[in-house]
């Protein structure tokens, strides 16, 4: 199906999608909680799998090679939405300065 993709057959890659989309939904389920979200992700993946797919050198199963893709693309998405904690401390020491007047 690989190479059937690279050869430019979009029905092979819509076969490669279906046989991997309840993979890649159990995934993305289980590190995403926003709804809207898990949609925009799982489409990211299979962007990320077309476009890496002349880089596949068949070393692991086709659908592992794309779950590492959902794994490492949730991986990111949480990376980005990881709240800034402050510390209350951090919080005490600024409304001192601002108190003094510095």
């Amino acid at each position: 199906m690989v190479n059937r993709v690279l050869h430019g057959d979009t029905r092979a890659f819509a076969e490669i999608v279906e046989n991997t989309e309840s993979l890649i939904a159990q995934i993305v389920f289980k590190m995403v909680s926003n709804p809207e979200d898990r949609k925009d992700i799982a489409q990211d993946i299979y962007l990320r799998a077309y476009e890496g797919l002349k880089d596949f050198r068949f070393n692991s199963k086709l659908s592992t090679w794309i779950g590492r893709i959902a794994y490492n693309t949730c991986i990111n998405y949480l990376e980005k939405k990881k709240p800034l904690l402050v510390s209350f401390e951090d919080t005490k020491d600024e409304r001192s300065v601002e108190a003094n007047g510095q």
